[in-house]
């Protein structure tokens, strides 16, 4: 479990700061062209492409349904952290599109690249007017349309290359090699050696129609 997220994605998302542009959405947050009998995401209501798998304004794999999540509710965060781990090690490319549900539904990746971006920007030499600028107006949405760009990298063959053996391991061996402490709606997920220092945390989110589920938060590794 060394190593997730190579240290190129760091600079992409900080990049972006600068090549993305500050939007301001309509009247009402949607989109002027949305017409009654357009797509919409579920979740915002925005008007959504056929082809779209994410919605490029909150970030909701389109696709996604209480199906896909439910299977995750109840599991233990060790369990959730075993599916990521075998998700984004699979090198079958037929098995892309489950794997990107899989990582859609035991990553917390808004929060994730949102907190990204806000380091990025406080490191960054400007005035604070304008931080504070970035980060009320920029990195809500920014962190909204760069998900999909997340899940590319997590599910790359060059990711895949910093996971080690992990892949290979199974359930039970999984949970004789971590151990994980739970404190209410948190929790986190360590190496069982004291020597090792590898870390995961989570929290709960509850969905209306699949129950309590574990999502990933923060690997303080990269994070």
């Amino acid at each position: 479990m060394t190593r997730f997220v190579p240290a190129g994605v760091c600079l992409l998302v900080v990049l972006c700061v600068f090549l993305m542009p500050v939007s301001s959405a309509p009247a009402g947050g949607r989109p002027a062209s949305q017409t009654a009998s357009a797509p919409v995401c579920e979740v915002c209501l925005r008007s959504v492409l056929p082809e779209w798998k994410y919605c490029p304004y909150d970030g909701h794999y389109l696709t996604m349904s209480s199906v896909d999540l439910i299977r995750f509710s109840g599991k233990e965060p060790m369990e959730v952290l075993y599916e990521f781990l075998r998700a984004v090690s699979d090198k079958d490319e037929q098995h892309y599109e489950a794997r990107e549900k899989v990582v859609a539904a035991t990553m917390d990746l808004k929060g994730i690249v949102g907190n990204i971006l806000k380091l990025g920007i406080e490191k960054l030499n400007i005035p604070n007017k304008r931080k504070e600028m970035l980060t009320g107006q920029f990195v809500p949405e920014a962190s909204h349309a760069l998900v999909p760009v997340i899940v590319r990298v997590l599910l790359s063959r060059e990711f895949q290359k910093n996971l080690g053996e992990k892949d290979s391991v199974d359930l039970q061996r999984f949970k004789l090699m971590f151990q994980q402490e739970v404190t209410g709606d948190t929790a986190r997920v360590y190496a069982a050696d004291p020597a090792l220092s590898e870390e995961v945390y989570f929290r709960k989110v509850a969905e209306s129609d699949s129950g309590t589920r574990w999502v990933i938060t923060k690997f303080p590794e990269f994070f």
